[in-house]
């Protein structure tokens, strides 16, 4: 009996099966790391967006600390309000954002540290690798550029091409990756920053004792925060472009 066994298992058809198995397991993780991925960028996004508008709004009618108010829309809101106002709304989204971006980028790294665990030479049915369908199953977001150096492989995607023609695609689309990246990570991320001390240096003018304080210490915070997530995010593109260039 234990020798029909041994012999069971060496039959040609009991690999195909495991092997099949197998694929459908990763398919259905890297689809979940996927959408877990998508859904903190989303809730990244809502944030964003909410702190690009009131940054926006706090230093796009240049207000100046001598005016006795300022319009905003159709309304005319006394300038001490609406400097300490809006630097206080900024100063809760710009560390609510960055918390949601801190998780975004967690999620990130684990969905990352799965596909390099795999075999480099796991391939799934339409896909070279795990990566490739993954790719394919991210939600877009404000800051994932990614796909606009892949897009220059064109018809030499997947690797159709001679080694020459691969190392100047591979060249171009790092450059091309870098010259949108750091634009990007400007308005991203610096943008709120230098919003958020405009309204700082306002609102400091019509403050005073612990007003003040609390005016540093927040502003303090919230730009260290940023200056967190910005690291963070320029070191994981670095990962990033060496991913794309190689990504054939």
């Amino acid at each position: 009996e234990t020798k029909i066994k041994s012999e069971d298992r060496s039959l040609p058809n009991v690999k195909p099966l495991e092997t099949a198995e197998r694929i459908v397991e990763v398919k259905k993780l890297v689809r979940e790391l996927a959408e877990t991925v998508g859904l903190q960028a989303q809730v990244t996004n809502r944030i964003w967006l909410g702190m690009i508008s009131v940054a926006g709004a706090g230093v796009l009618p240049r207000p100046k600390a001598s005016d006795p108010t300022v319009q905003v829309l159709t309304f005319a809101v006394p300038t001490a309000k609406f400097f300490i106002s809006v630097f206080a709304a900024l100063f809760v989204l710009i560390v609510a954002f960055s918390a949601a971006y801190a998780a975004q980028a967690r999620a990130q790294e684990l969905a990352q540290s799965y596909l390099e665990s795999l075999p480099p030479d796991f391939g799934l049915p339409g896909f070279r690798t795990p990566r490739g369908f993954y790719d394919v199953l991210r939600l877009p977001t404000f800051n994932r550029i990614a796909p606009l150096p892949q897009l220059l492989s064109g018809k030499y995607q997947l690797g159709k091409c001679g080694p020459k023609i691969q190392r100047r695609l591979r060249g171009l689309k790092r450059v091309y990756y870098w010259v949108l990246k750091i634009p990007g990570a400007g308005v991203y991320f610096v943008f709120p920053g230098v919003a958020l001390i405009i309204l700082g240096i306002g609102a400091w003018g019509y403050s005073g004792g612990l007003l003040k304080v609390a005016i540093l210490a927040s502003g303090t915070v919230a730009c260290v925060t940023l200056l967190q997530v910005l690291v963070n995010d320029l070191r994981s593109g670095r990962t990033a472009a060496n991913t794309v260039a190689k990504d054939d």
